[in-house]
């Protein structure tokens, strides 16, 4: 007799992880940290300190991808990395953090040349409570970096700002900046933005409408259902 499904996936994930090729040993790793082995967390640490750009940032969106809070001196050291790329990896993942050490690194991300890195500097911010850094990111020359702070102020309690981001909206009616609007409003619980969650649900590009259906999910509005089915 072979061994148990459980040992069996167990075994090739073990092994997975001394592969050669870097997707490999990262896709081994993560299903390794998902049973609880700490060898899975310890190899995605390993990639990280290999100086390789593409599996470095890899390993931070895996890392993000699973939930992982913790803020290393590897990751700290990776929000200063010369590509922007992987700066924004690595920012992307301490925005989740709690820790002193990470929130210093999230008050120098705010002034990073990189929209992005700014923007999850200012996200991160809101676990520290720092409205008055955060509402500079209003005045940000990036329009994503302005509707997230938005945000993050009407998370942390603000009032109005469910109107900075339908104000921004109405500057940019692209694709991608209508996703990030529907999420952002969704999250602050917006109402009066459920009819226009149902009107992008028709004749708009896929994403679009797989975010307004998501949006209208969170009011437990049932009319996009149809839609999530599709994808």
């Amino acid at each position: 007799c072979g061994l148990p499904p459980k040992e069996k996936a167990l075994t090739i994930m073990r092994d997975g992880v001394k592969d050669n090729s870097v997707i490999i040993r990262l896709n081994a790793a993560r299903g390794l940290k998902e049973t609880g082995d700490a060898e899975g967390l310890k190899v995605i640490y390993e990639i990280l300190k290999s100086g390789d750009k593409d599996a470095v940032g890899s390993a931070l969106d895996v890392l993000y991808e699973i939930g992982e809070k913790g803020v290393s001196p590897s990751i700290l050291a990776l929000c200063r990395s010369e590509n922007p790329l992987i700066r924004t990896e690595a920012f992307k993942l301490v925005s989740r953090s709690t820790d002193q050490s990470g929130r210093e690194a999230l008050i120098k991300g705010i002034d990073d040349k990189i929209g992005k890195v700014r923007k999850y500097a200012y996200l991160g911010l809101i676990n520290f409570q720092e409205k008055d850094l955060i509402r500079r990111g209003l005045r940000d020359t990036d329009q994503s970096v302005r509707l997230n702070c938005a945000l993050a102020l009407g998370k942390l309690g603000e009032k109005g700002m469910e109107n900075l981001i339908k104000a921004e909206l109405n500057k940019n009616m692209s694709s991608e900046f209508l996703v990030e609007g529907c999420e952002a409003l969704a999250g602050l619980g917006d109402t009066t933005m459920i009819q226009f969650f149902k009107e992008l649900l028709v004749d708009m590009p896929w994403d679009i409408r797989i975010a307004a259906a998501d949006a209208l999910l969170k009011f437990k509005k049932r009319d996009g259902i149809a839609v999530v089915k599709e994808g």
